[in-house]
C-alpha cells in the first residue's frame, strides 16, 4: 500500500484499499477499507472523534425525518449510526 496518502486509520493493517471519502462539500478524509461502506462506515467514525458534529442530524431531527417518510435521503454509517445528508458524500477508490 502506497505511503503517499495520510489516512485516518494508519493502525490498522487489515485493508485492501485506499478510499477519499467526502462527508461535506469541505470535508474530506483518507482511509483504509475493504469496500465502500467500510469506507464510509471509518470516515464517519473519524468526523465524530473530531467531533465535526455540524455534519450529522441530531437524534431529534431524525425521528421527525423519519416520521416524515425522507429517511432514504439520508446516509447512515459509523459504530453510532449516525445520519448525516446524501447531497455531498462521495466516496472516491484511490489508486497506489
Amino acid at each position: 500500500m502506497s505511503k503517499k496518502y495520510k489516512y485516518v486509520n494508519e493502525e490498522e493493517k487489515f485493508w485492501e484499499n485506499s478510499y477519499r471519502v467526502w462527508l461535506s462539500e469541505f470535508s474530506d478524509v483518507i482511509v483504509n477499507a475493504n469496500n465502500e461502506q467500510d469506507a464510509l462506515d471509518y470516515a464517519i467514525d473519524y468526523a465524530t472523534k473530531q467531533k465535526w458534529e455540524g455534519l450529522f442530524l441530531t437524534p431529534e431531527e431524525v425521528k421527525e425525518i423519519e416520521e416524515e417518510g425522507n429517511i432514504e435521503d439520508y446516509i447512515c454509517g459509523g459504530n453510532e449510526s449516525r445520519y448525516l445528508s446524501s447531497l455531498n458524500v462521495h466516496i472516491e477508490l484511490l489508486e497506489d
